[in-house]
């Protein structure tokens, strides 16, 4: 192959068996069957768009997520209630939110938010643009979780090939030069 295969989604894969040379997870790992490079970290965020605090009110804690239609980010096959995890006072808790529209896919969610549908929890890359512009207004800062990790994954080698040593040098440095 020319170059180097890699793969980016959110369902779990056996890199040897599917043929992807390096996969791209933003979550805490579980599995120790590959080798990892920690590349970066992401904040989650919750954020809606203006009109849709107009409309519906500002929450004000992570608590009043419950009277909100929340959009929330699933895994494929997930249900349409799941539980955000936020921090208060250095404990963890969860807070389960509901909404009327759930996706494992991150732009169609900000859509949604920019159109005014409901309240989301993305990472930082994905709503950065729309945040500094003042299309999405950030919510609950004071109780973010701590950062995600971001680690590209790739299968155990004694003699790593050219190419993904490339990919993984190129990754780091772009990571390093544009983390938010």
């Amino acid at each position: 192959r020319p170059g180097a295969v890699v793969a980016i989604g959110d369902v779990a894969v056996d890199l040897v068996d599917e043929g992807i040379d390096i996969a791209v997870s933003v979550r805490e790992l579980t599995d120790s069957s590959n080798i990892a490079r920690r590349l970066s970290a992401v904040r989650l965020i919750v954020c809606a768009a203006p009109a849709y605090l107009v409309r519906h009110g500002t929450p004000l804690r992570p608590e009043d997520l419950t009277t909100h239609n929340c959009l929330p980010y699933a895994e494929a096959g997930a249900h349409l209630h799941t539980a955000w995890q936020f921090r208060r006072d250095g404990e963890m808790f969860d807070v389960r939110v509901q909404g009327n529209f759930v996706s494992n896919v991150g732009n169609a969610l900000r859509n949604l938010a920019l159109g005014g549908a409901g309240l989301v929890r993305l990472p930082d890359y994905i709503v950065a643009t729309d945040l500094a512009s003042g299309a999405l207004v950030e919510l609950l800062a004071d109780f973010a979780p701590p950062l995600r990790p971001v680690h590209a994954l790739y299968p155990h080698r004694d003699h790593l090939p050219r190419k993904v040593r490339s990919f993984l040098d190129f990754a780091t440095q772009a990571f390093a030069e544009n983390s938010f």
